[in-house]
């Protein structure tokens, strides 16, 4: 297994400010931006970070930057053996710590939609367990929203960049506050490097109202009926490219019985907190993750096939524990999708855990605990013989 990367810079200072410090061993970046030049100009950022350790990986032919390893990788290989193009990837990640991986609507082209997914689906996982860091660059519009949401599930991390603001979609590991963010975007000149400005508070509501209609249960078109507008108005204001007036928003909160702070997140707390394992410690035998759980415990032992899907027998209303034995699991939570290896562990406070799925091409093992006051449904421990 190659090291841990010792540069974990996005390539722009403001953008791993804005990240808290950052990326992290093993994170796979997913940067959909409007338009081609700022993709390229993320990609070119990441690898101008430390040209040395960076490998550039293309689908469709185009230019690598200078002095970076050029790997041109053929999408026809995606259709006769995939399996060889994901070993090509990762053997080359053994190798090289941070990999740009650009051209990938190549492969959508020529494969579809299931091969497309299927090959993020394969590649990412084995990324992320060899601590590799990863930066997939998409232009909107080049692959559909039938791959990229599968994609955006799967990776670490997740932004959306338009011509004048950046969106964090996604960021594992990270405060509860960076979910949904919206910053001013500038640029040194058309085409330059990026800076990340600002944060601006269309982020913060568009993250409320999704975790709003999620606590609720509520679609888009109730709430919109509830706030006096349509429902591609809330749409706009979720994806953090509208945002809402005050003569709306305050009649919204008053009959749901909620106050602005509430909505805007300002007492927003961690609905979940991931533990990563430190991969290469040798110096102890027990790490604590977490304090203890006040009052008895529960716990279920879950083996998952390759690439299969399970969920827990029952609803859980409290703090769930989901600890990694061996695989690569993504936790389903609605909203969040961590990914996690093997010594990871997850501590879920306030949303149940819906399900899990296995990523990697050999079965998993994880532990499911709670407190046993916390549960709630029909189904008892004798039910989980079996899972």
């Amino acid at each position: 297994m190659p090291s841990t990367p010792t540069n974990l810079s996005t390539g722009v200072p403001s953008l791993d400010d804005y990240l808290g410090g950052g990326l992290v061993a093993g994170d796979n970046l997913v940067v959909v931006a409007e338009e081609r030049t700022a993709a390229e100009a993320l990609a070119l950022a990441f690898a101008a970070e430390d040209p040395e350790a960076t490998a550039w990986l293309t689908f469709d032919g185009s230019t690598p930057p200078a002095d970076v390893r050029f790997e041109a990788l053929d999408p026809a290989l995606v259709e006769t053996d995939p399996e060889s193009m994901v070993r090509a990837i990762t053997d080359i990640a053994g190798t090289h710590q941070r990999l740009v991986i650009v051209g990938f609507h190549a492969v959508y082209q020529r494969c579809g939609a299931a091969a497309a997914t299927d090959l993020y689906r394969q590649t990412c996982p084995r990324l992320f367990d060899a601590d590799a860091l990863a930066l997939w660059p998409f232009v909107a519009g080049e692959v559909p929203a039938s791959v990229l949401g599968p994609i955006g599930r799967i990776a670490q991390c997740v932004l959306e960049v338009r011509s004048e603001s950046i969106r964090i979609v996604k960021a594992d590991g990270r405060s509860a506050s960076l979910q949904g963010a919206v910053a001013e975007l500038r640029w040194d000149q058309p085409g330059g490097a990026p800076r990340i400005g600002r944060e601006l508070v269309v982020g913060r509501l568009g993250e409320g109202l999704r975790r709003l209609r999620r606590e609720r249960g509520l679609t888009q078109r109730e709430l919109a009926d509830l706030a006096g507008v349509t429902p591609a108005a809330i749409s706009q204001a979720e994806s953090g490219r509208r945002g809402l007036s005050l003569e709306t928003l305050v009649p919204m909160c008053e009959s749901l019985g909620i106050g602005l702070d509430d909505l805007f997140g300002t007492r927003r707390r961690d609905h979940h907190v991931l533990a990563r394992r430190e991969r290469r410690r040798v110096d102890a035998d027990t790490t604590a993750l977490f304090e203890a759980l006040d009052g008895p415990v529960r716990a279920y032992r879950t083996t998952l096939d390759p690439r299969s899907t399970g969920a827990p027998p029952f609803v859980v209303k409290g703090a769930e524990l989901v600890l990694i034995a061996r695989g690569l699991v993504l936790v389903d939570l609605g909203d969040d999708t961590p990914v996690m290896r093997a010594g990871d562990a997850l501590l879920v406070l306030d949303q149940p855990v819906l399900g899990w799925t296995n990523l990697g091409p050999e079965p998993a093992e994880l532990f499911w605990v709670l407190p046993s006051a916390g549960r709630t449904g029909s189904v008892g421990p004798d039910d989980m013989e079996g899972r």
